[in-house]
């Protein structure tokens, strides 16, 4: 499903990324709230295989499940 956005909020989002101040912010942001959340994690004493799963194993083999069901739906409209 793609989100459509309306004209007031497509210009406020150019207009965010032609700062480039804010959008190498907001990069620079969420890669430190990341490794925060492993270190986190690891304090806690997640294992290894558990922050495997989370750092991408899981999103690998949803995406292959996703890809599987978007082939399988073309597939369904071809026939039509």
């Amino acid at each position: 499903m793609r989100r459509h956005w309306s004209p007031l909020n497509q210009r406020r989002w150019q207009t965010f990324r032609a700062n480039r101040r804010g959008w190498w912010s907001l990069w620079i942001f969420l890669v430190l709230f990341g490794l925060s959340l492993f270190a986190e994690l690891i304090a806690r004493g997640w294992s290894d295989a558990d922050l495997k799963l989370l750092a991408g194993e899981n999103a690998l083999r949803a995406l292959e499940q996703a890809e599987k069901v978007s082939r399988e739906s073309n597939q369904g409209m071809k026939k039509l």
